[in-house]
């Protein structure tokens, strides 16, 4: 199983040391989550990563439209893109 955090760019910007820590401290403060969680044994490192949607503030101009992934790209699988579907 794979776990991770899904979090506003504002509470990532609080983290301090390791992502190991900001990881487990990010469990522990939703009850739900830590309960599940509190036994579990981890068996890889812990990655960090980010911009896995964006979008762009303009969609055409004179002579050109972005199409596509050029103009937004909304994660199937995180985030944003669980939300839609």
């Amino acid at each position: 199983m794979s776990v991770g955090a899904v979090c506003f760019p504002e509470y990532l910007k609080t983290r301090s040391g390791d992502n190991e820590a900001f990881l487990m401290q990010t469990l522990r403060d939703t009850p739900s989550v830590w309960a599940r969680m509190e036994q579990a044994e981890r068996i890889a490192p812990v990655h960090a990563t980010g911009n896995y949607s964006y979008t762009c503030t303009r969609m055409h101009g004179p002579g050109w439209v972005m199409a596509g992934d050029a103009f937004a790209f909304i994660d199937p699988v995180f985030s944003s893109g669980v939300y839609p579907a």
